[in-house]
């Protein structure tokens, strides 16, 4: 990858990460679903769709590493265009960016949550209570659809960006570079003195920041910060680079199933993620048709991610489930959640192009 990833690659990952979600959402707890269904990939008693499913944990990561890679690159661009700018001017322009990046996710969100939320109420006897529905509303709860969990760790992770970046670019001088060690050197004793003195506290700050998918997030800032998939390939010929791709995609889930133990799995997530990642960028280069496949679901994955859970755990449960087939469950959850996003993708650009004619935003 000459340029690193692209973004067209991104939305390749998403489309991937999504396919994967669902997958796992459906089967990597089976009793969860509270329905008996024949499984095609059960050899010998070995429940291969089960252990695919724990693999298929991965799609947070993937998600995750794809807006820490993105974010990083507009970063990165705003401070080439402006190489002269503050300190304090880049921090608000970069924050802006951040808040337009989840404005845009909220709106998304919203457009589902009105649409869908209401239809529980009405049909499926939902009780109201207010302060549900608002934690619910602004993304802080997840009691409506478990798959919005998402919707506040993205908030938190993002918010971390800018202060991140402001801390790398900071120090040009020796003297910036002193108060950046010292500035580590005060974060790194504040979190020793949580450590011995107040563990609860830490472990607070720990779950609060969720640092198996945090990390993945860092992880691709990071390696979009250095250019490594830049370097790595100037440094390496590009036949061998290929190979070495391909390999590495093959280790990740090799090593990576061996060492899932239950459906949460993903301590270790953060470095398989970039070399998965980019095998798979790999195989896409070689494979021009598939990649087309996984950069069209790219383009619906948000309100895929966003509706999905409605169907095989609300709303259309019996009909998703109506085959009994493992595959066919799958694949009538992926028609459901793609038509579904496919609509509300209409409809959202619709609102949008209105908006921006009247001028609202």
């Amino acid at each position: 990858m000459k340029e690193g990833i692209t973004k067209t690659q991104s939305k390749m990952l998403q489309g991937l990460a999504i396919l994967m979600m669902l997958y796992h959402h459906l089967f990597s707890t089976p009793e969860a679903l509270g329905t008996d269904y024949y499984s095609v990939l059960n050899f010998n008693g070995l429940n291969v769709e089960l252990h695919m499913a724990w693999f298929f944990k991965l799609c947070v990561g993937i998600y995750a590493f794809v807006s820490g890679y993105g974010i990083c690159r507009s970063f990165a661009s705003y401070r080439k265009e402006n190489p002269g700018v503050s300190f304090i001017k880049c921090m608000l322009v970069e924050y802006r960016m951040i808040l337009k990046q989840l404005l845009g996710l909220y709106l998304q969100y919203w457009l589902v949550f009105i649409i869908f939320v209401p239809i529980g109420f009405a049909f499926f006897k939902r009780t109201f209570d207010f302060q549900e529905f608002f934690n619910n509303f602004i993304g802080f709860s997840s009691s409506y659809n478990g798959a919005w969990w998402y919707v506040l760790f993205y908030v938190k992770a993002l918010l971390t960006l800018p202060l991140l970046d402001g801390l790398i670019y900071l120090c040009k001088d020796r003297a910036s570079r002193i108060i950046k060690l010292s500035l580590y050197g005060i974060i790194l004793g504040a979190l020793a003195v949580l450590y011995i003195f107040y563990k609860d506290i830490l472990s607070y700050i720990i779950e609060f920041f969720q640092p198996a998918f945090y990390l993945c997030l860092i992880m691709g800032y990071f390696l979009a910060r250095f250019n490594v998939y830049e370097l790595v390939y100037k440094l390496i010929p590009q036949k061998l680079l290929f190979t070495l791709g391909i390999i590495g995609l093959i280790l990740v889930i090799i090593v990576r199933v061996r060492l899932a133990k239950d459906a949460s799995s993903a301590g270790l997530d953060f470095a398989f993620v970039p070399v998965f990642a980019y095998g798979f960028c790999v195989i896409m280069n070689l494979l021009p048709k598939i990649s087309k496949i996984f950069l069209f679901f790219g383009k619906y994955s948000t309100f895929m991610w966003l509706v999905h859970v409605f169907f095989y755990d609300h709303y259309a449960k019996n009909i998703v489930m109506v085959s009994g087939i493992s595959t066919v469950i799958y694949l009538t959850l992926v028609v459901f959640s793609l038509l579904s996003a496919m609509v509300l993708k209409w409809l959202f650009d619709k609102l949008s192009g209105i908006f921006k004619k009247a001028k609202i935003c």
